[in-house]
């Protein structure tokens, strides 16, 4: 009975202490990407006069910027009653030590993903709907700090700096979540899946129910294209003319991830990330030139399309290239606007995959076509995976659920011109629909 005992509290021990590193890990790069952004670790303080060492935290952040907060953050591998009323007795008393009538303070307690249990789920719900007293501002799961974090240290930026920001980190958090090894134990719930903990593993977690639900993981690799990073693949980098060697664009094809089943096979995934503004819910999907667009369908022309007709295809061409030179359905000529109006929509399934995924784009490498969208969803950051077939439905289901736009055309997307590019080039926007 000892012997058992002792190893139960060892892997108990080892679960507490995994699960403190992945938290510290999490917050020691967001210190080094933000500058308004300081770590403080193990933190122990005192009432004064009395033991300074009496109270402690797990971690603070503080955020110095234009509305200057401390965040208090203690993690726990599993939810227990007892052990939460300890650290909530902590925490109200560094509350009281560190608060300041210009610093805004919270605290938030934080477990595994793979934390389900029913006294867990009734613990965080009474506490959000404010059912029970508590010092702690909201309990969450890994997967829900990772992006609340990644929304506070960027919300005071620029929305352009912070649109890349938000995006580069999402495309940075499949990678990683693909190439940690712990997530596969995760996911087979191996001997060592009790010890070991992952602030990843939703990721990887909800592309294997939605697809894989009954396959083993036997290794999973995932590489993207920058340079910078140990899994850069250069395959993956910037799209350049072979003729001339000029950089034309980018790839469709953020994150490449290679995933090998116990059962001998393979699946390999292009993603595409897209991570939309929680207002618009639309997404750049597409620049470039009229000419290589219309290159490009006439070489992968639809049987059974309407622009197999030379004089269609040509009308096609002048009405696209009048909408390329003037920037707008507005400005265009009454004839080419209504030509587009009434007959652009025949394409509607080809400019999906072209526009989203780059199927037919003849600069594209394989690698660099993508096959699944990845979308993080902007009400509460969670990752959305479709499919081409998947994300081509919904496409064509918005068309018909929404009176066409004046800028649409009849498609799903909204027809512009990048900035500073009116006459050279189009940008193409699309939806996101959840």
């Amino acid at each position: 009975m000892t012997k058992e005992f002792n190893k139960d509290n060892s892997i108990k021990a080892k679960s507490g202490s995994n699960n403190k590193a992945e938290l510290l890990s999490l917050l020691n790069e967001f210190e080094k990407k933000f500058n308004n952004v300081h770590l403080s670790k193990n933190v122990k303080m005192g009432a004064s006069g009395k033991d300074p060492n009496q109270f402690s935290v797990n971690a603070i952040l503080k955020f110095d910027d234009q509305h200057e907060e401390n965040w208090l953050i203690e993690t726990s591998s599993s939810y227990r009653s007892d052990r939460v009323k300890g650290i909530e007795f902590d925490i109200e008393h560094i509350k009281e030590l560190i608060r300041r009538t210009d610093v805004n303070v919270k605290a938030f307690f934080v477990v595994p993903d793979t934390e389900n249990s029913g006294a867990f789920n009734k613990y965080k719900e009474n506490v959000e709907h404010h059912n029970v007293v508590t010092y702690f501002d909201d309990i969450l799961k890994f997967s829900e700090f990772r992006n609340i974090i990644a929304e506070r240290c960027s919300k005071y930026l620029t929305q352009g700096i912070k649109a890349n920001i938000l995006g580069d980190e999402a495309e940075k958090d499949i990678a990683e979540a693909f190439n940690n090894s712990n997530n596969i134990e995760l996911w087979n719930k191996t001997d060592n899946s009790k010890v070991i903990k992952s602030r990843n593993f939703d990721i990887v977690q909800s592309l294997m129910d939605k697809y894989y639900p009954n396959k083993q993981i036997k290794a999973m690799v995932a590489y993207d294209n920058n340079s910078k990073d140990s899994h850069y693949l250069a395959d993956l980098n910037t799209v350049k003319d072979p003729n001339g060697g000029h950089v034309l664009g980018k790839p469709k094809t953020d994150i490449l991830v290679i995933i090998t089943f116990t059962d001998g096979n393979q699946a390999n995934i292009n993603f595409s990330v897209k991570h939309p503004k929680v207002k618009s819910k639309r997404v750049t999907a597409h620049e470039g030139d009229v000419d290589t667009l219309l290159n490009d369908l006439q070489a992968s022309m639809p049987q059974d399309s309407v622009f197999n007709d030379p004089d269609k295809f040509n009308q096609l061409s002048t009405a696209l290239h009048n909408f390329q030179d003037v920037g707008s359905a507005k400005n265009m000529t009454p004839d080419n606007r209504d030509f587009l109006k009434y007959n652009l929509s025949d394409l509607n399934s080809w400019l999906i995959d072209y526009f989203l995924f780059g199927i037919n784009n003849r600069r594209l490498n394989k690698d660099q076509v993508a096959n699944t969208m990845a979308i993080v969803n902007p009400e509460n950051g969670n990752l959305i995976y479709l499919t081409r077939n998947e994300e081509k439905h919904l496409l064509l289901q918005y068309c018909q659920n929404h009176k066409p736009s004046s800028s649409s055309f009849g498609t799903p997307f909204s027809w512009t011109y990048p900035s500073k590019k009116r006459g050279k080039k189009i940008q193409i926007k699309s939806p996101l629909p959840l």
